[in-house]
């Protein structure tokens, strides 16, 4: 008979009488009388004075909650009928809670609160309760530490386990993010995680900066929340700063949102992938989104035109498509149209900052196009002439420049005349006033130079200059005075997959390794640092494939411009374009882990390294991979064992791939014209043997020992700093030899051997 109802039910036959057939013994069951009682709310045929009896009489008041819903068309209804029940409101919290959101609804928050306060020490322990609480009373969110402390201690209950969920939303809310990822933690460890659990988790991971794995599950969970403000704008925020591929349904869910921030952001991802049509017709759909002013977007278009290297002139005859018209009342009053030519304005017409925005169908209604500076027009019975027209970027320029200047977000300087001549001194002064000099700056050559210091990390260091990574690694190797700091470490060479740091990188590529001699032999970069390499490529190129190039700074209080001519124009571009090809052809691995330091989990390394060396570290670390160093910092990370992390300097790692040993020459020559400070290794040596040792004519051996000679003896024409590192990294590999007994009548190690006594004595002598 059960099985029966509950089919009639789920049918929903109006069969009043099939309910007067159930035996009278049957209907006393309390499963068979709740599911009757529901079925008669359903049709609408029975008394609300029934329904509160058996409700009073099981204790259970769901079913009268099922009738307000069903009978009552308003709030006030359902509010009217409650109040009709004298003492029903303390004996069921469900029934309490619709009560208040009723009065909510009906007579304000106040009214609201006054209620809940009323009814404090009955449902005080009913998450439910608060979460209502929060939503009229603010203040009451100092509560929070204590109830989270009671939820802690067990004493806390819900009437739906997604309770649990909506108070960590208001613990994160109220920024107690250690406390809210406790809730997320329980959930996950009873197996009962949703996409809104992930969700939250994400939020939580974000502020504790494991913005790897926070990307990762929001990746994971998208197709959940593809309309989902947060989601969306998170996942194109973490991609872009941790340098990942996006998804294009990520890109098609922010379009469709519309909102000026995220059509920003993906103007920003276009822009990030050189598609400058699509990047600018964005950042003007963006623009003109911009209801609450925010600076950013305005400075964000007022730099993705002004980076446009594209200097064509528009010649304008008249009022058409994409033209701006300012026109003048004979009261003196002024209007100013924009007319665009493609689909991008959110209304028509769209009234945004003091202009009427349009297409062109409606500026030909109104008797606009096609007329010419000076002309008149009739608008709304009113007459205007045309004082003037100009292209509608020029027109939006001029605003953003005007709100960037008003929010004193950029400065405007002007040359004032003196005697009838441009005032050229002042306006130096006045230029120098908001550039910084160089005893703000901090020295990062001196830093790098001084080895009696411990070298800052080339992403920290970036941050003091004007230029990106790759520009400051590349000026740096190559300087005449710059020494390429390494350190003369053990190896921990504990595998046989190699994954590069962004020094490592860049310095392969200039010591001439082939981009395909590393893809053959399992050598990878992260996705990261492809990106971002990649980019800042592009963005020299785009720098300097202009007329001109040029920068101006102060240094010992003076105004200085620096000019780069056109044969430095030149070999800047072909060495940004030769890098591009060179880390295109490497291999990639995506990384979706977070780089583990037991030993200080509060250090943000992401910051101290960047997302590309970071990448490369969580990729070691995971994948048990060699992690190939190129700075101090990082070789002296990987030395710290309880890391786990396995890595090697460049010498040992050409060694490790068993590379040429011609070519390994020609390498170590490179290393030591650009001033290299590890030029030779215990390693690279016994190798540099061996391969001598396996050469059976007596013409090969003689050239190899001639080439071998050359490059041993190329540190001498690089002054006296350098030859002294040369030498004291000649005498530590000569130390490690000798210590091990090694076979001492080599010629390779001989001419070795001599030449580093050489160099010493020669040193010591001056």
């Amino acid at each position: 008979m059960k099985f029966f109802l509950k089919n009639q039910v789920v049918l929903e036959e109006k069969n009043i009488e099939l309910l007067n057939e159930i035996p009278d013994v049957i209907k006393k069951d309390s499963a068979i009388e709740t599911m009757m009682i529901q079925y008669k709310i359903d049709l609408g045929c029975i008394d609300e004075e029934a329904v509160v009896e058996f409700c009073e009489r099981t204790g259970m008041y769901g079913l009268y909650c099922n009738l307000l819903r069903k009978k009552c068309n308003n709030l006030n209804q359902v509010k009217q009928s409650i109040e009709s029940h004298n003492g029903i409101l303390e004996k069921d919290i469900y029934l309490f809670l619709l009560y208040v959101q009723s009065i909510r609804v009906c007579d304000g928050k106040e009214a609201a609160i006054t209620e809940l306060k009323k009814y404090q020490s009955v449902y005080k322990d009913y998450v439910e309760y608060w979460l209502e609480i929060f939503k009229v009373h603010e203040t009451e969110r100092k509560m929070l530490p204590e109830l989270f402390e009671k939820w802690k201690d067990g004493q806390l209950k819900w009437l739906d386990p997604e309770a649990e969920v909506d108070f960590a939303k208001v613990l994160i809310d109220c920024q107690y993010y250690k406390e809210a990822i406790q809730i997320v933690e329980k959930k996950e460890a009873l197996g009962q995680v949703s996409p809104d659990i992930l969700r939250l988790k994400a939020r939580l991971l974000m502020e504790d900066n494991q913005a790897v794995t926070a990307l990762d599950i929001l990746l994971n969970i998208f197709d959940n929340f593809q309309n989902d403000l947060f989601v969306v704008d998170a996942t194109i925020v973490l991609s872009l700063n941790l340098q990942r591929n996006i998804p294009q349904k990520v890109i098609d869910a922010a379009i469709k949102i519309g909102t000026a921030r995220l059509l920003t952001l993906v103007a920003g991802i276009y822009s990030r992938e050189n598609k400058k049509a699509e990047a600018k017709k964005l950042m003007l759909k963006a623009l003109l989104r911009n209801q609450d002013n925010e600076i950013g977007i305005f400075g964000n278009y007022l730099m993705l035109q002004i980076s446009d290297s594209d200097s064509t002139e528009r010649k304008i005859d008249g009022i058409e498509n994409d033209t701006a018209v300012v026109l003048q009342g004979v009261d003196g009053e002024k209007l100013i149209y924009c007319i665009y030519e493609e689909n991008i304005l959110p209304d028509v017409p769209y009234i945004w900052q003091g202009a009427t925005h349009i297409y062109r169908d409606q500026a030909i209604t109104i008797g606009l196009l096609r007329k010419k500076t000076g002309d008149l027009v009739m608008i709304e019975g009113r007459e205007y002439h045309i004082s003037e027209i100009m292209p509608v970027d020029g027109y939006l320029i001029r605003l953003c420049l005007e709100k960037l200047v008003k929010a004193n977000a950029v400065k405007t300087i002007s040359i004032e005349t003196r005697d009838g001549k441009l005032d050229v001194e002042n306006f130096s002064r006045e230029l120098m006033k908001y550039i910084p000099g160089d005893e703000k700056e901090f020295n990062w050559l001196d830093n790098y130079k001084d080895f009696s210091s411990f070298p800052l990390p080339f992403a920290i260091l970036q941050k003091t200059v004007r230029v990106n990574t790759v520009q400051l690694i590349m000026t740096l190797v190559q300087s005449e005075d710059i020494i390429v700091r390494e350190r003369y470490d053990e190896d921990l060479i504990r595998g046989q997959q190699f994954v590069l740091s962004f020094a490592a990188v860049i310095m392969l590529y200039m010591i001439g390794v082939k981009p395909e001699f590393l893809k053959e032999r399992q050598v990878f970069v992260p996705e990261s640092m492809r990106n971002t390499i990649l980019t800042m490529c592009t963005d020299i190129i785009n720098e300097n494939d202009k007329e001109h190039v040029s920068s101006i700074g102060v240094r010992e209080k003076r105004l200085y411009m620096n000019v780069v001519s056109e044969s430095e124009k030149v070999q800047i571009l072909g060495e940004a374009a030769a890098l591009k090809n060179f880390v295109s052809q490497l291999n990639t691995w995506s990384n979706n882990r977070e780089f583990c330091d037991v030993q200080d989990e509060e250090r943000d390394w992401l910051d101290v390294f960047g997302i590309s060396d970071y990448d490369a570290l969580a990729l070691a670390q995971g994948k048990k991979a060699v992690i190939v160093t190129g700075e101090v910092t990082i070789q002296s990370l990987i030395q710290e064992i309880k890391l786990n992390i396995s890595g090697t300097g460049i010498l040992n790692f050409l060694v490790a791939l068993k590379m040429d040993v011609y070519v390994l020459l020609d390498c170590i020559e490179q290393m030591i014209k650009y001033r290299f400070e590890i030029t030779m290794t215990e390693k690279c040596l016994r190798y540099i043997i061996d391969e001598y040792s396996k050469l059976e004519n007596q013409e090969l051996k003689e050239d190899f020992m001639c080439k071998w000679i050359d490059c041993l003896t190329l540190a001498e024409s690089k002054g006296n700093v350098y030859k002294e590192v040369y030498a004291q990294n000649m005498m530590r590999v000569c130390q490690d030899i000798i210590r091990e007994e090694y076979e001492v009548l080599n010629p390779v190690w001989r001419n070795y051997f001599s030449l580093c006594v050489k160099y010493k004595c020669g040193l010591e002598t001056k």
